[in-house]
């Protein structure tokens, strides 16, 4: 049966389970709010399943529904960094690894720590400033409002919200953006960072169609990027194998595609 949302509550798709304990709950209305109210409750605590179900958004701008593949993501991720090793998961095209490891867990990471910086290397400028534009429409969401209500543009730096980069309140007076991103070729790392994404830095213009350039994107990453990794950094690599020998060949991944954890510039298999 499908049954009116109150007012001012967003839409949420439940899958059977969420909710621990519905027993109580009688009216369909009831039900649902005491459904919302847990994922919502979970999603704020750092539940990576409820904040992705409940917040984010697929092409078609409907609720994200995962497959048990995407949880085993999410919690290898987290395993990794909880182990404190680099994370890095490789899969085929259309898998939804940049809307759930990169955007979703930036936002879920801003959302329980404002003062947090995260730095997104992506394979071009371009794909960099797609990273950025999609976070600060996500911040802007209802879902995440109710989820992190606290977070928002910093008043004093709201100018300083580029295509590159965002500032949101935070109680740090440090001058790293909560959020930036930049090609992985860009030659510019900037400051220090709590968390370093890349995303898709091997793309088939820069390995396949150039031996080159496949040669100066791993340099880059060992060179350049995880310079900044401070020792209490975290660091996810997300990306598709192109060639044997592209960047993440070089960095330890397997031919064909699976989960990396390990510790740099080798992400040991």
């Amino acid at each position: 049966a499908v049954h009116e949302r109150p007012v001012g509550v967003p839409p949420v798709r439940v899958r059977v389970g969420e909710v621990h304990d519905m027993r109580t709950a009688v009216d369909p209305l009831d039900a649902y709010a005491a459904a919302t109210e847990a994922l919502v409750a979970r999603a704020r605590a750092g539940d990576r399943a409820a904040f992705t179900s409940y917040v984010l958004r697929d092409t078609s701008s409907q609720p994200v529904d995962m497959e048990p593949l995407h949880r085993e993501m999410l919690r290898f991720v987290d395993g990794c960094w909880r182990d404190g090793k680099h994370a890095g998961v490789l899969a085929a095209w259309r898998h939804g690894k940049t809307l759930l490891l990169v955007e979703g867990v930036a936002l879920q990471e801003i959302g329980l720590n404002s003062n947090v910086r995260i730095r997104v290397i992506s394979g071009d400028d371009q794909e960099a400033m797609k990273r950025v534009s999609s976070v600060r429409r996500f911040i802007s969401s209802g879902e995440y409002r109710l989820v992190f209500p606290h977070i928002g543009p910093a008043p004093a730096r709201e100018s300083e919200w580029t295509k590159h980069s965002i500032y949101v309140e935070r109680t740090s007076k440090g001058r790293d953006p909560t959020l930036s991103a930049a090609g992985v070729l860009t030659g510019e790392a900037g400051g220090g960072y709590d968390i370093i994404m890349f995303d898709d830095i091997v793309t088939f213009r820069n390995s396949e169609l150039s031996p080159k350039t496949r040669a100066e994107v791993f340099e880059a990453v060992p060179q350049v990027w995880l310079q900044r990794v401070d020792p209490h950094s975290r660091v996810l690599l997300v990306g598709t194998r192109w060639v044997f020998d592209d960047a993440y060949g070089k960095l330890g991944a397997p031919s064909l595609g699976g989960g990396l954890c390990g510790g740099a510039p080798q992400f040991a298999n």
